[in-house]
């Protein structure tokens, strides 16, 4: 799979812009920006690396994808787009997505999901120097680098049909994280046409909205991206602090690794980190050749082939598709240990539900004083479920097989097999947390 990179004008591709950011497009259309003001769209294949700890890649003339400080990199090329030092320059999202994540060597965090229309690269050009900002511990993939079945897959003989048809040299995956870098492969000897395509701005033009009053309207509203895109982090300090009191208020004296799964739940809720749900698209890679590969070659045929990948919540859409977290997977960015008094999810799940349930109470008898933030807006707004193997009715922990009655996603799976039941056992939702819009009355 090769990348590409192409020069062009304003002209030649504000259709496609304005296709994905109306405003954006009409404040460039005002600026008439000539041919001196050319810009790049660039192309990534599934699961290329846009940025490996903070080290941009960029795709040669002959398609292979590369650091940006590689010496076979244009010389023009990479001055026109290392105003970002090493990291990724500003650039707009025109097809498909990429996700940020942080790579550990327990864990793949996923930090954010970017969508069609998304602008990106801003925090660190807008920051003085030295930035806050530290995108060495950050890497970027085209489409999801986080992306797992949740059927079990990791049938040693099944395999090796895989192994057979798509020259996968993995051995089976003993974990969810384990699967991403088969599904690469499959998609690479496939010749997936799955592509994540961009726009990168050159220096000149952001050197030319810091200095020229007609462009002033262009630099606010990168400014006004910024600002937007870190809200939940410009006030973290208070939810945290709220999340404080509501343990000094009820003498809550949890164990720390249920609190941080507690913040992070907070931040999934809010959008601003993202929690995973069932694909019904290609956006997020190339899903159908997945799942038919799993279905024809590796014959999972008596369950069907749902894929899970990182998604935002949207909690001012009523109509936004549920995402749930998993006991499983831990994705929070805190790493507390974990209590040995709590020996296995389901204890974990009970401790968990009880110290959210608290804190929504608190927030509903206003004991928290965030009135008029978009806390306050949780317990009217917000429906948290959850699920397990073993159900316990009575502490509110459902059957996982009660899962596709409320989130449809899961029986739309976008191959479609005859005889595929929902995999009520797997790993992910065994001991998971659904967040979703709380239905009107």
């Amino acid at each position: 799979m090769r990348g590409s990179i192409l020069k062009v004008t304003w002209d030649k591709i504000r259709t496609t812009v304005r296709s994905v950011n109306v405003g954006l497009a009409d404040v460039i259309d005002k600026l008439s920006p000539g041919e001196e003001f050319y810009l790049y769209k660039v192309a990534y294949p599934f699961g290329s690396k846009l940025s490996d700890r903070g080290l941009f890649h960029i795709p040669l003339e002959n398609g292979e994808i590369v650091p940006i400080t590689d010496p076979r990199v244009d010389v023009a090329l990479r001055a026109d787009l290392q105003y970002a030092d090493r990291s990724a320059p500003v650039g707009i999202i025109l097809k498909n997505t990429h996700e940020v994540f942080i790579s550990t060597p327990q864990y793949t965090l996923p930090i954010l999901v970017a969508y069609p229309g998304s602008v990106f690269g801003l925090w660190k050009q807008l920051d003085n120097s030295p930035t806050f900002h530290p995108t060495n511990i950050f890497s970027v993939t085209a489409g999801a680098r986080s992306l797992f079945m949740l059927p079990n897959i990791a049938n040693y003989t099944n395999h090796k049909n895989l192994v057979r048809d798509f020259h996968v040299s993995k051995q089976a995956p003993k974990t969810l994280q384990d699967q991403w870098p088969i599904f690469k492969t499959i998609a690479q000897q496939e010749q997936a046409d799955w592509r994540l395509e961009l726009l990168l701005i050159p220096e000149k033009w952001i050197k030319q909205a810091k200095i020229d009053p007609a462009w002033h309207e262009f630099y606010r509203m990168l400014l006004e991206n910024a600002w937007h895109s870190c809200a939940y982090e410009r006030n973290q300090i208070f939810y945290e602090f709220a999340l404080s009191c509501v343990q000094a208020n009820r003498n809550l004296k949890p164990n720390p690794y249920l609190l941080d799964t507690v913040r992070h739940v907070l931040s999934i809720t809010l959008g601003s980190a993202p929690g995973f749900k069932a694909a019904t698209d290609e956006l997020l890679g190339p899903i159908t050749l997945l799942q038919k590969a799993y279905v024809e070659s590796y014959r999972l045929k008596d369950q069907a082939p749902i894929l899970l990948h990182p998604a935002h919540f949207n909690i001012h859409d009523p109509a936004s598709s549920p995402v749930y977290y998993s006991m499983q997977f831990p994705t929070t960015i805190s790493f507390s240990p974990r209590s040995r008094q709590l020996t296995n999810t389901l204890l974990e799940l009970r401790e968990f539900k009880y110290i959210m349930d608290v804190f929504l109470h608190e927030i509903n008898a206003r004991n928290v004083h965030l009135e008029d933030t978009i806390i306050d807006m949780l317990p009217q707004k917000v429906k948290y479920d959850y699920f397990h193997t073993k159900p316990d009715l009575q502490e509110g922990i459902q059957s996982t097989l009660a899962m596709t009655d409320s989130d449809p996603n899961f029986l739309d799976t976008l191959y479609k097999q005859e005889a595929g039941e929902f995999p009520s056992n797997g790993t992910f939702i065994r001991g998971c947390i659904k967040i979703g819009a709380k239905e009107r009355e």
